[in-house]
């Protein structure tokens, strides 16, 4: 996994953390105004991958003020993963 991405014209860092550095029961978060995700480090490669991308679409649902509900947001962080998932597009092993 790369340690930072570009998310539109914003380099954004994206750091695997222990799970007391992220909110109780959630594997990952975004901070639009640190251009920071942090996931959790006790994730498969998979798994991390899917989190970043649900990530990702939070972090656009926020700076492009898209209005999407985290149902939403779940639902097409993990349908598009599986796309990309099932057409090798992403790294699954860990």
């Amino acid at each position: 996994m790369r340690d930072v991405i570009k998310i539109g014209a914003h380099s954004v860092q994206v750091r695997c953390v222990s799970d007391h550095e992220i909110e109780r029961n959630k594997l990952g978060d975004v901070d639009t105004k640190l251009s920071q995700i942090r996931i959790s480090d006790r994730l498969s490669r998979s798994r991390k991958n899917s989190v970043l991308l649900h990530e990702i679409i939070e972090w656009l649902n926020d700076d492009l003020v898209l209005e999407m509900n985290h149902n939403q947001i779940s639902t097409l962080a993990e349908t598009l993963y599986q796309v990309l998932a099932d057409n090798s597009l992403f790294e699954t092993r860990r």
